[in-house]
């Protein structure tokens, strides 16, 4: 007798699915197995993920390869899933930014997490001090712009020295929350090299930025190229691009992290869940910590390099990255993308008259767009502020954030110097913010990020003192009652921990009810 396609299966398996949709798992697996052989990746999807989670007691009601097959299951999913995802048409309608987009190319831009200041590279052509004869040369130039209005920033003007050097040219960049660490790749000619790319950094103060400096042999490698810099919003950690050997393709992306003394540590590969056996390039972290945004050639997309997005779990890693669909991404090279801080608005620089159309102003310039819900971030709100100790400035303190939901645990971005500190607070959030140091009083503020919090925060506290008097902040009684208000007990507990890490510190706590009652 004829073999009969396996296919001609299906609708007894089908059938059989109708009638008893516990009768074994195997209907599942092979219905959607030949859906993802045609092609259907949104049937395959369906009957693949039923497969998966297909649950009973009796060990009849699966296959003696069902471990085989549960293995299969998720690697066709995974495809299908990535197949899905290319077919989908996303909205896109991309904006010129104004301002700083002219005739000539400018790229690499930046926006700093306040969302007032472009960072950006321009090329331009400049007569030559160097040359016998006064010639024009291309040079890239180190920009900075101020922000106008929504879509428009002003045309920028060239950074000052250190920056733009005759032997060096700066290009992306990342900068902490406070505006005033700068990180970016530059590359230093000689007379006999084009110089290779590395990472440098420069601190700005009052107006002034430092002398450039090399971020040293543990981030960069002596031989091979490092770029691409994006910086934690607590500033600890530091993503990059290199083609160092010992990657799993040619450009993959690497993670550094500061130790307790501040030092950038060995990196670490992002490893296959970001890096494939092609390239990846221009990292961004979102100022939320959880949302990672880059470009590859790697994983699945349109053509060239397109570019993806991650979500950090529960368990601290990186999710499947999602391709951020079509048109987004096209059939030339997508890089370069970073979103604002309030997690809406995506930006890129491009000259493919295929996804910009006639928007352009010549050469690469910089656009912006409403990203659609699923790839967006978690609107952030920025508070600045200062660490004050009985009306003074409170130096070399730290500012601790407590996710009350979470209690997950970072720190803002604090200059140590004058105590003028930064942080970030996600909107659908509370936190508690807590100033750190020896022989300083126990304070601790509660912040809500749904609520509009001020721009500008003083956090104030008092010296230890023998026989002083200290407030606590945000502890409430109920209406007419002794009892505290549970809102209340988080700060409580944040002063048991303070005592157990001062446990020479003997207190007596007094407090009322309210405006009509007497201490309790």
């Amino acid at each position: 007798t004829e073999d009969l396609p396996f296919s001609t299966a299906i609708p007894f398996f089908t059938k059989s699915i109708r009638l008893c949709p516990t009768l074994h798992s195997e209907p599942y697996y092979y219905i959607g197995m030949e859906f993802y052989e045609q092609k259907q990746s949104d049937s395959a999807i369906q009957y693949l993920n039923r497969f998966i989670a297909f649950s009973d007691t009796s060990s009849f009601k699966y296959s003696k390869d069902w471990n085989f097959q549960i293995k299969q299951a998720k690697q066709m999913l995974r495809v299908a899933r990535q197949e899905s995802r290319l077919k989908r048409h996303v909205a896109f309608k991309p904006e010129l930014i104004k301002g700083l987009s002219t005739e000539r190319d400018e790229y690499l831009a930046y926006v700093t997490p306040d969302d007032e200041n472009c960072f950006f590279v321009r090329r331009v052509y400049e007569l030559s001090s160097k040359q016998p004869k006064a010639e024009r040369v291309m040079r890239e130039r180190f920009m900075l712009a101020k922000r106008q209005s929504a879509n428009t920033f002003d045309s920028g003007m060239v950074m000052p020295l250190p920056f733009n050097a005759e032997n060096s040219n700066q290009g992306a960049c990342t900068i902490s929350l406070d505006n005033k660490q700068l990180f970016f790749a530059m590359n230093v000619k000689t007379a006999n090299s084009q110089g290779n790319v590395d990472l440098f950094g420069s601190v700005k103060t009052d107006t002034i930025w430092s002398a450039i400096k090399n971020l040293g042999l543990q981030i960069n490698d002596p031989v091979y190229w490092d770029s691409q810099p994006s910086l934690s919003p607590d500033g600890n950690t530091l993503y990059f691009a290199s083609n160092r050997p010992g990657g799993l393709g040619g450009i993959d992306l690497y993670v550094s992290h500061k130790n307790a003394l501040g030092e950038w540590c060995k990196p670490e590969n992002l490893g296959p869940e970001i890096n494939t056996s092609g390239d990846e390039k221009t990292p961004f972290i979102h100022p939320d910590n959880e949302n990672f945004y880059f470009s590859s050639n790697g994983h699945s997309g349109f053509g060239g390099y397109d570019i993806f997005h991650s979500r950090k779990n529960e368990q601290g890693t990186w999710n499947e990255p999602q391709n951020l669909g079509s048109p987004i991404n096209g059939e030339g090279d997508d890089a370069g993308f970073f979103v604002s801080s309030n997690g809406h608005t995506g930006y890129f620089f491009s000259s493919d008259s295929e996804k910009i159309g006639t928007l352009g102003a010549g050469g690469f310039d910089v656009f912006q767009f409403e990203m659609y819900d699923d790839i967006r971030s978690q609107e952030m709100k920025f508070i600045r502020g200062q660490t004050k100790i009985d009306s003074s400035v409170l130096k070399g303190a730290q500012v601790q954030i407590k996710d009350l939901k979470t209690k997950k645990i970072t720190y803002a971005t604090v200059d140590t110097s004058n105590g003028e500190f930064t942080m970030a607070v996600k909107k659908n959030s509370k936190v508690m913010v807590t100033v750190k140091k020896d022989n300083v009083a126990f304070n601790s503020f509660i912040i809500d990020g749904n609520a509009t919090p001020q721009s500008s925060l003083n956090l104030q506290t008092q010296h230890l003192v023998k026989g002083g008097r200290f407030i606590l902040e945000n502890i409430y009684y109920r209406s007419s009652s002794a009892e505290i208000d549970s809102s209340s007990f988080i700060i409580l507990e944040s002063l048991a921990d303070y005592l157990k890490e001062h446990p020479k510190i003997k207190i007596e706590i007094g407090g009322h009810t309210d405006n009509i009652g007497s201490d309790a």
